[in-house]
């Protein structure tokens, strides 16, 4: 599924999900555009080249005019290219997954507002591998390792 750069925005600015947030004290929206920014980026860069398709879809996603070079300057400049990055799992889907565990842990049924974040990277990341409509392995194995550990993080929340 392919999600053009506006249905991103309404989904990120009216989504129930980020009312929920709030009420918890947290700017999610915060957490989120800073995390799928960086993940946008890193997905980009893990075949060595960000393309002019794929910074056109970042920029249009967050409204920015950066090109492919400053995109690649920005992930060499925060270690977006980097494993260590790679490793972790986005700060969003971790309080998310906090907020869920918490709602459990009072007997209330949770909202599965981890799960619909996951998706919301899930769709970017699709829309990451297919800006250039050519297959691109590493691109590919960057964006299963990285849904994977989304997705043991999602998972977690109910064990």
């Amino acid at each position: 599924m392919n999600l053009d750069a506006n249905n991103i925005k309404r989904i990120m600015a009216n989504y129930d999900l980020f009312i929920k947030l709030s009420e918890h004290g947290e700017d999610i929206m915060e957490f989120l555009a800073y995390d799928l920014f960086q993940y946008l980026i890193y997905l980009a860069s893990s075949d060595g080249k960000i393309t002019s398709s794929e910074s056109k879809y970042i920029n249009d996603v967050f409204d920015q005019r950066f090109s492919p070079k400053e995109y690649s300057d920005i992930a060499l400049k925060f270690g977006l290219d980097s494993e260590e990055f790679a490793n972790k799992v986005p700060i969003s889907i971790i309080k998310a997954a906090g907020f869920e565990r918490e709602d459990i842990k009072q007997g209330r049924d949770p909202d599965p507002v981890a799960a619909n974040l996951g998706l919301l990277f899930q769709y970017c990341g699709e829309d990451i591998l297919s800006a250039d409509k050519t297959e691109s392995p590493p691109k590919k194995a960057a964006y299963d390792s990285y849904m994977a550990k989304i997705n043991a993080c999602i998972k977690a929340i109910k064990e």
